[in-house]
């Protein structure tokens, strides 16, 4: 079975940094990630119902597909989305880092949770 292919995707910086005395981070590019793919996810209630509570709330996550085998992401970055100059806050680990335990697949792609920087 062949690896998911996104042979245009976008491009994304990754952000790392210094803090000064009083605990700014001073953000610098330290690696550009090619043909990633991003999705925003959408709060949703069982059955699928957009949750009532939503418009209250200004946090909402997405997920961006990096192919394997680039630099390697730590959870401390933000990444830098080049179309749209939006800065996000990587939430965890890789997912997806492995193949898969039933069949031997690889996806070709891992998978990190970002939330937006504002």
């Amino acid at each position: 079975m062949q690896p998911i292919v996104a042979p245009y995707g976008e491009t994304w910086s990754v952000l790392r940094g210094t803090r000064d005395r009083v605990g700014d981070k001073t953000p610098a590019v330290v690696a550009t990630l090619e043909r990633c793919v991003h999705w925003q996810n959408i709060p949703a209630e069982p059955g699928g119902a957009y949750p009532a509570t939503a418009r209250d709330s200004a946090t909402l996550t997405s997920t961006l597909a990096v192919p394997k085998g680039q630099f390697a992401v730590k959870p401390a970055d933000q990444l830098l989305r080049e179309v749209t100059g939006v800065v996000y806050q990587v939430l965890g680990p890789a997912q997806w880092d492995s193949v898969h335990p039933m069949t031997g697949w690889d996806p070709g792609y891992v998978i990190y949770t970002l939330k937006a920087v504002i």
